[in-house]
């Protein structure tokens, strides 16, 4: 009940109260010894405070969380502790971290056959290595991410991978193939309503 209400709680954006609910659930498994409801809180409760921008906080709950799930093991949820520990990261301008815990969730995901989660790693470790400079890298970071995100037909994720990338082909100076990539995604970025990516692509 506990549980149900955190999360209800964290649906609604109502921060303060999802803390209190799962910190609450979370007391109560630990005196159970339940171990996998335990790992998944804590992950949840990393989830809250990183929605709320306190990026210290979940830093901290995501790396319990990620230790919590490693011990029982699970894959697939310490893959994702990995890619949210990137995400921390990575907004707090730590690049270089945060590429290390985007290749650790890559390798973790290659593993396990998450396609889609792959892809989602796969773009935010082209965000992290072009804010270290490194462009060729993150092209073929994106160019990875693109590729499936077409193969499983999601338009979305396709289109931000694409922005990405566009950007980075600009940046580069590879007008060329900036102007081919652009020929593809503004469309697409109309088909899907996106102003936010629409703009990005006509300003580079």
């Amino acid at each position: 009940v506990a549980e149900s209400a955190g999360v209800a709680a964290q649906g609604a954006r109502r921060f303060d109260e999802a803390d209190r609910a799962l910190g609450d659930a979370l007391d109560r498994y630990r005196a159970i010894g339940e171990r996998r409801r335990t790992a998944w809180l804590l992950g949840t409760l990393g989830q809250c405070a990183f929605q709320s921008a306190r990026y210290d906080r979940a830093d901290s709950l995501y790396q319990l969380a990620l230790a919590a799930r490693r011990a029982l093991p699970d894959l697939r949820m310490s893959g994702a502790s990995l890619n949210a520990l990137g995400s921390t990261n990575y907004l707090r301008g730590r690049y270089a971290e945060a590429r290390g815990y985007f290749e650790a969730a890559r390798a973790v995901r290659e593993q396990t056959g998450e396609r889609a989660a792959l892809g989602q790693t796969l773009n935010f470790l082209g965000l992290a290595l072009n804010s270290m400079g490194q462009s060729d890298s993150a092209r073929i970071a994106f160019d990875q991410s693109l590729e499936i995100a077409v193969s499983q037909g999601d338009s979305a994720r396709a289109l931000t991978a694409m922005s990405n990338l566009h950007s980075v082909l600009v940046s580069s100076g590879d007008f060329a193939a900036a102007e081919a990539l652009a020929a593809r995604a503004i469309p697409l970025a109309r088909s899907l309503n996106d102003a936010a990516s629409l703009r990005t692509l006509h300003h580079n």
